[in-house]
């Protein structure tokens, strides 16, 4: 069964460091990362699965369910209120908001040849003088569409979620997402 998403660009039976791991799910969705992150402690795929479901449930989560670990499965459901949420709970955890924030990282196999450099696929983030990304992920798949889930800091506002999904193109998703900035930055205080 296909259900649509990111192609992986790391190499089978290659070692990469765990934060580069972290890198490569996180700034372009590289699926095989997420895979070698829950083996990295000890989970294959359904104990991956259960651990993330069991974290929406310690969130308070009650409409999100994860059938995969990627979220590329159909049955990977949410809401924008919940996806929300997570990206604030992310932005909260000092590693994964500091890998969001980047722009681009390069991953160097620590057994292996080829690195690999890849950038964030919210175009957005570290480009725009003003705007300050705390946490930033993009996903896709057939289901949903294009998704983006951001939490930005904004003059005046401090910290701000915003969830775009289902949108028409990768770049529709980035145009949104200028729109709903500039709109909730020009609402009255």
């Amino acid at each position: 069964m296909v259900f649509g998403g990111a192609r992986t660009r790391l190499e089978l039976n290659w070692t990469y460091r765990n934060l580069d791991l972290l890198h490569a799910a996180l700034l372009s969705s590289d699926n095989r990362a997420v895979s070698a992150l829950g083996r990295a402690v000890g989970l294959d795929a359904r104990g991956l699965v259960r651990g993330m479901n069991a974290l929406s449930q310690e969130l308070g989560l009650r409409q999100t369910h994860f059938a995969s670990p990627v979220g590329i499965d159909p049955r990977d459901v949410s809401t924008a209120w919940e996806v929300g949420r997570l990206i604030v709970a992310a932005s909260r955890d000092p590693v994964l908001s500091a890998v969001m924030r980047h722009s681009e990282h390069r991953v160097t196999p620590l057994r292996g040849y080829l690195s690999i450099h890849y950038r964030n696929t919210n175009p957005l983030v570290g480009q725009r003088p003003g705007l300050r990304f705390l946490a930033s992920k993009t996903g896709f798949n057939t289901e949903a569409g294009y998704c983006l889930a951001v939490v930005v800091e904004l003059r005046a506002l401090g910290p701000v979620a915003l969830v775009l999904l289902g949108a028409r193109s990768k770049a529709w998703r980035v145009r949104d997402l200028e729109t709903l900035i500039r709109w909730v930055s020009a609402r009255p205080r």
